[in-house]
């Protein structure tokens, strides 16, 4: 199957009839997004190569009545079937980085994860991993691409379609930002006012492989299989079967394609408009369908109805198991942070990060981290501005077989500081430059050994992760150290969704 086929089925399936990334209850109105993913679906018929005759006229017709199934089944929410399928969960991924960097005075993790939240995400996190001083950071991660597009009202399946459409906007969200500030610093400590004074690290990233998306044809033999379904297949036969010995429904089919026919295809022949085409089905399919819902429902078509529920609910499961398995594939990021510290020149860390699942149904991410840290300009009385090498290796495997589910992580770290260097020591409030101090950091060998427990709020986008961290020795300090952190984290791609109301 080849790429667009494949993402033209995933599309089918999960924006009509999924709520990808909505909270569960209550239980959300998908009449709209049907009519959008019928709209979207013309839309991109009309704009393909070689041109289709009539790309509305063939979303609802007698050979492809799905799209009303997924409309009746919206009606009938409230049904507990119904409505089961209709909070279908969107897939917990474990595999972004949505809080502060290792290195921030409030990071939880001591590896840097390989992708960031394709709108935005903000995360506040309490600890220190390897300084000296606790803190309190807050991070704000974003997709400049993403949230453009989040402010026109676009959800994460309309992210999807534009970028699979759109080489240049493929390639631009590949890039990403992020700032953390730590909120123990001004005047005001422990109050967030996004001060210049409280900006203590910048980022920027680029994502060189992504073998993670589900629509790639990287996973086009589990597509084709789910496609492929014949139970599923058979169901839908038999809706179609049903709706087409309705006869009030025949009425109304053959009334819509006549309307469709004179008001959406003709004036798109003549000017090639599809923009005012998809408009104007949008209107008209929106007012049919609303006389449709108001017809009475034969016993019959409410009987295959329930087992088309039944079989795409089997199917929505296949999909999540997909989503699953092609969210821990292959994953290669480069990353580059600006760490500020008062009374020091900025500290460059560049990172590389390698993530993929491992075993065959990769149920565990290993992630490795490889980075350099040096100083923008050589420090006061230091004669080289290399400030360490670091190395990361991480796993983390998920606790049950819910969704989301718990995820626990193992990871170790390994710093060479080559040289004597320094390091800032913040005092509590950090009011002024005075009120910090720079000490001498012994070069040497560092070990950190980490243990977390991320726990996800069901449909919220929101994350707790808890840690311990232990090491032979901190920066300042050759004493052993060990240190708690805990935070909370959202991925407002799911919130998004859930505010446009749109998967």
């Amino acid at each position: 199957m080849k790429r667009a086929g494949v993402f033209s089925f995933v599309l089918l399936l999960l924006s009509p009839l999924s709520t990808y990334g909505q909270a569960p209850s209550p239980v959300p109105d998908r009449r709209a997004a049907v009519i959008a993913g019928v709209v979207n679906e013309g839309t991109l018929a009309a704009k393909a190569t070689p041109k289709v005759a009539r790309p509305f006229s063939d979303r609802i017709n007698v050979n492809a009545r799905q799209h009303v199934g997924a409309y009746l089944i919206a009606v009938n929410a409230e049904r507990s079937a119904y409505g089961a399928l209709l909070r279908a969960l969107e897939a917990a991924r474990v595999d972004k980085q949505v809080g502060a960097p290792p290195a921030s005075s409030g990071g939880t993790s001591l590896a840097m994860k390989g992708l960031a939240p394709k709108i935005f995400g903000v995360a506040v996190e309490r600890g220190a991993l390897i300084r000296e001083v606790s803190g309190t950071s807050l991070t704000f991660r974003l997709n400049p691409v993403g949230v453009v597009k989040a402010l026109q009202g676009a959800g994460l399946v309309e992210l999807n379609d534009d970028y699979f459409k759109s080489a240049v906007q493929r390639f631009s969200a590949r890039f990403s930002l992020a700032a953390t500030f730590d909120v123990s610093r001004g005047p005001d400590a422990g109050v967030f006012t996004a001060s210049d004074q409280q900006l203590a690290s910048w980022a920027a990233r680029y994502t060189i492989i992504d073998r993670r998306d589900p629509a790639s044809p990287s996973y086009a033999a589990q597509w084709q299989e789910l496609l492929l379904d014949t139970p599923y297949q058979k169901s839908v036969e038999a809706l179609n079967d049903a709706l087409g010995r309705w006869q009030a429904y025949t009425d109304w089919e053959a009334s819509l394609a006549k309307s469709v026919s004179s008001s959406v295809e003709g004036p798109l022949s003549a000017n090639g408009n599809v923009e005012a085409a998809a408009k104007a089905y949008s209107a008209l399919v929106t007012a049919e369908l609303k006389k449709l819902e108001a017809l009475p429902v034969p016993d019959e078509v409410k009987r295959t109805l329930d087992g088309y529920v039944t079989e795409l609910t089997r199917v929505q499961t296949s999909i999540d198991k997909i989503y699953k398995f092609a969210g821990k594939g292959p994953l290669v990021t480069f990353d580059l942070t600006d760490k500020r510290d008062v009374g020091l020149p900025d500290l460059y860390t560049a990172t590389g990060v390698f993530e993929a699942g491992l075993g065959q149904s990769r149920k565990t991410d290993f992630t490795f981290n490889g980075s350099v840290s040096f100083f923008t300009s050589k420090p006061t009385g230091i004669d080289h501005s290399l400030k360490s090498m670091n190395f990361t290796g991480q796993l983390e495997h998920p606790l049950g077989k819910g969704l989301p589910a718990p995820t626990l992580t193992f990871a170790a770290r390994y710093s060479f500081i080559p040289n004597d260097t320094l390091v800032s020591i913040e005092t509590r409030p950090t009011t002024t430059p005075e009120a910090s101090a720079i000490a001498p950091a012994p070069k040497g060998h560092v070990v950190f050994f980490q243990g977390k427990l991320t726990v996800p709020i069901k449909d919220s986008g929101m994350k707790v992760p808890i840690s311990v961290t232990a090491s032979n020795r901190s920066e300042l300090i050759k004493e052993k150290d060990v240190r708690g952190s805990i935070g909370i984290t959202l991925d407002l791609d799911t919130l998004t969704s859930f505010l446009t109301g749109r998967p």
